[in-house]
């Protein structure tokens, strides 16, 4: 037998606002990754992002930050070219955070 947690609306909405503002946080971290060709910390984070994203219900957001790992090759990037996908993956990333955090958090002082 399983016992399901129910928490309040009011608990789960704070909870997930909280992960909201945690994620416009996390989008900075990434985009100075991203600035600084960090690929393996980038490819680090977008694995936790997806894991993170999903668990909270944010399924674009997974998929999207999933490509970006998945586009980001594995070892030391010799070639610029390889990482022209990640780098797509990446700019739509960015874009589904920033609109998910403005649509989420009006009104709100990040």
């Amino acid at each position: 037998m399983t016992t399901e947690l129910s928490f309040p609306s009011e608990i789960q909405d704070r909870v997930k606002k909280g992960y909201i503002e945690r994620l416009h946080q996390r989008s900075q971290k990434m985009r100075r990754l991203y600035a600084e060709r960090n690929w393996q910390r980038l490819k680090s984070e977008c694995i936790h992002l997806t894991q993170t994203a999903r668990s909270f219900g944010f399924q674009n957001i997974a998929e999207i930050a999933h490509q970006v790992e998945l586009a980001i090759p594995v070892g030391t990037v010799s070639r610029a070219s390889k990482l022209s996908m990640a780098r797509e993956e990446a700019e739509k990333l960015f874009s589904a955070i920033d609109t998910l955090v403005t649509t989420q958090l009006k009104g709100t002082v990040l």
